[in-house]
């Protein structure tokens, strides 16, 4: 007796072809008042205020840690330390409330 199922099963495909697609038409003046929000609120990032980068460098060289010290001790990825202090990487919110626990600052991010 053969008990196997060689049948192919195919998951996650769809079978119907040529499905027509909705489409949102808006009017002109709608594009343009879109155009004209867009641009008035330009996207600015928060980034870590100059100040705080040179606060973690004091109190790591006070500390006597090396930048793979301070890494190891927050549980970060390799090089994040040299990364923050160079300005080139953001901290997220999660390592910046790390940062603040170990070195026992107050580390902020600028508006």
């Amino acid at each position: 007796m053969n008990h196997q199922d060689w049948e192919v099963v195919t998951i996650g495909v769809s079978k119907a072809k040529n499905v027509p697609t909705a489409h949102v038409k808006t009017t002109p003046e709608a594009q343009a008042a879109r155009k004209i929000a867009d641009a008035d609120a330009p996207l600015k990032l928060k980034t870590l205020v100059p100040e705080s980068r040179q606060e973690i460098i004091q109190r790591r060289v006070a500390n006597k840690w090396s930048q793979a010290d301070l890494n190891m001790r927050c549980c970060f990825p390799v090089n994040t330390i040299r990364e923050i202090e160079s300005g080139r990487v953001t901290p997220s919110i999660q390592q910046l409330n790390t940062l603040n626990r170990i070195l026992k600052c107050g580390l902020k991010l600028s508006n």
